[in-house]
């Protein structure tokens, strides 16, 4: 039987962590102490194994998640892009509804200005064949 002091491990007083190992294997053989601490990588092997796996799973899901930023960010631009040409054609729109309302305000003046002309002559040719009818009733 081999004691702590003789596997190098060594006791401080007041030290629960090594008290509690010291305890473990004090009285043992090697051969016991061995399997003992072969358990013990096991174990602390198979969580390693574990934490790994989450590690894994975790840095999968963040590379997905920043593929699927990076194509937001191009939806984004796309969508930037076709906005600004968007507003570029409604200002375009704007622009021609402007003119062809100037046009159309010119033209209703025109035809206002050309219906009282128009207007105009037609009481002056009214009035003329009036008179003519009265001097043609005249002369009969």
């Amino acid at each position: 039987m081999i004691g702590a002091g003789a596997l190098g491990v060594g006791v401080f007083p007041g030290d629960q962590k090594n008290q509690a190992t010291s305890a473990r294997i004090s009285g043992k053989k090697v051969d016991d102490i061995i399997a003992l601490w072969m358990g013990d990588v096991s174990d602390h092997q198979r969580a390693f194994t574990e934490q790994a796996r989450e590690v894994m799973k975790i840095d999968q899901e963040l590379i997905e998640n920043g593929n699927k930023i990076q194509e937001l960010e191009k939806d984004i631009n796309r969508v930037d892009r076709a906005q600004r040409d968007l507003v570029s054609r409604l200002a375009s729109i704007e622009a021609n509804q402007e003119s062809l309302n100037k046009h159309l305000n010119d033209l209703v003046r025109g035809l206002k200005s050309d219906n009282s002309n128009v207007h105009g002559e037609r009481e002056d040719t009214f009035l003329l064949a009036s008179q003519i009818d009265k001097v043609g009733w005249r002369e009969d």
